[in-house]
Order: C-alpha cells, then structure tokens, then sequence
C-alpha cells in the first residue's frame, strides 16, 4: 500500500487572465513551497427545532462554502507579492528582460484586467488557480485539489538571518474541485531563491546593518460575499482598506537610536524606508526594491 510522501506532494499556479475562478495557460512554478494549507469548510448548518422527542441535533444540511489558505515558499521571483500590492507590468527596457513594475491601484481604477462583461471589468486583485496534487501509483490513486479564484489577502516577506527568505500568502479562493486523475505538468525553476544576505533595509536614509528578521506585510482585508444568488459559493472577493506593516528586530546601536525612537517614534515624523532584494547573478535578473513611503 502506497502513502503520500512530500517527493510526491506538488503545487502548481495557473494564472486566470480572463474570466474570475477559470485559469488559463499553463502550470508555473510558484517557487521552493514548503506548505499549502487548504482551509475547506463546507459551512454546515446543524439544526434544533421542536417536538423531535430526542436530545441531539435534528437536521445537518450544507450551508455556505468558504476555501482559503495558506501557502508558503521560499521565492525565485516576487509574482504573488506584485500582484498583492496592484498592477504589475513589464517596463520593457534596454535589457532583455526587462523590469517589472508595481503600483497601488485604487478602487476607482479596474484592478484586473479581465475580459468577461467588457475590457478590464474586475475590481479584485490579480487572482490565480492553485493546484495540490499528492500523486500515487495505480490508476485513480491520485489525490487532487484544484482551488480556483485565489486572491491574495495577507501576504508576508520574511527575511531572517542565515536562512532562505520565506513569502507567506493567505489566500482567499471561490471553489474547490477534487480529483483523482492527472496532474498539471510544471518545469521546476533552477534559481537560487532569495537569501537573507540579499536583503538591506534603509530607514530615512539610514542603512540598518543589524537587523535579525525583517517582514513586511500587505494585508488587502478581503471579504468573500454569499449573495442570495442560488450559489454556495462567494462571488468575486471585496477589496477592504490596505494596509501595509513593516516589522523589524535589529540590534540597536547608539547612533541609531536617537533617529529612530526620539526623531522618528517620539516626533511622530514621516520617513521613507527601501526594503531591497538583490540575488541577482546576472545584473538585474533577481532584483526586487520595495519603496515605502510616508512611513510612520
């Protein structure tokens, strides 16, 4: 009897670029995933009403369907991050890749570029599908969960010293599928996935070369609405207030400690801070810079 071992344990994303929860393309490596947390919650509804003669419950019958979860990976590129903070583009340039940007995009713009009722009409984040298949030998032994309309609503970079830089993402998606048939096909990426010493923090100008764990959060405060539609499901997420939360430990020099507890904190002053990612092996091949502006 065969068991489901991590060699076998496989996450793949699909992109969904023009209808919400339908993917298409093919499977891409989402980077080194360490856990994918599926949340499947069938919402039953358990029931007591009168007369029954019994003590226990008198009826069980499904109610809403929420899916969310947690996957986490250490990075090759910064896909899911870019797309957590707005819209992503590629700038093109004189080199052969290119650059890709990132900006906020508020809600009076459209946020994802999809096709269905007209050109650009989805106010959610850029979502993706999120494949979790554990394959077995033997016909029909697989074991596949298809998450689709996955949108991003926590997502974390950490960077820890000595140690590989983990993302974190907390995703919210519309439906589950499960099956036990093929899995996705997806070519495993060779890049060295970002590392703690790839990563400077500056805060008001001033480099912090002492820091032990850096995270910077994007949180979109997504809720997941169960309209009265003749589904279970939800409908496309809502975008809530953004909030972006940077956390620090560092050991504290003396000369830094008057700028940032007296000059910053005690004064209530506004500062920019770059938190910058740079593994490349090529110029510009694996660099991420993050600017952050009217800090607090």
């Amino acid at each position: 009897m065969t068991k489901y071992l991590s060699d076998q344990n496989k996450v793949v994303l699909l992109h969904e670029s023009g209808t919400y929860a339908l993917s298409s393309g093919t499977g891409q490596w989402i980077g080194e995933v360490i856990s994918n947390d599926i949340s499947d919650n069938e919402g039953k509804i358990v029931d007591r009403f009168l007369g029954t003669g019994k003590r226990t419950f008198d009826s069980i019958i499904p109610g809403r369907r929420d899916v969310t979860g947690t996957i986490t990976y250490h990075p090759q590129d910064m896909r899911i991050p870019f797309w957590a903070i707005g819209s992503t583009w590629d700038s093109g340039g004189a080199t052969s890749y290119g650059a890709h940007l990132v900006v906020e995009v508020n809600t009076g713009s459209w946020l994802n570029p999809f096709v269905s009722g007209g050109t650009g009409q989805s106010n959610i984040p850029i979502c993706f599908t999120l494949e979790d298949s554990k394959i077995s030998p033997g016909t029909g032994r697989n074991a596949i969960r298809t998450v689709k309309g996955c949108v991003p609503d926590v997502v974390r970079i950490i960077a820890t010293q000595g140690e590989k830089v983990n993302v974190e993402c907390d995703y919210i998606g519309q439906w589950l599928n499960y099956t036990s048939g093929a899995t996705t096909g997806v070519t495993v990426s060779t890049a060295t996935p970002f590392l703690w010493n790839n990563c400077l923090l500056t805060v008001s100008g001033n480099v912090i070369s002492t820091a032990k764990n850096i995270t910077f959060e994007i949180r979109n405060n997504l809720t997941g609405p169960h309209y009265i539609n003749g589904s279970r499901d939800i409908d496309a997420p809502i975008v809530g207030n953004k909030d972006y939360l940077l956390t620090v430990t560092m050991d504290l020099r003396g000369d830094q400690a008057n700028v940032l507890y007296s000059g910053l904190y005690k004064q209530n002053s506004s500062f920019n801070t770059v938190f910058e990612l740079n593994g490349d092996t090529t110029a510009g091949s694996m660099h991420a810079i993050y600017f952050m502006s009217g800090c607090k």
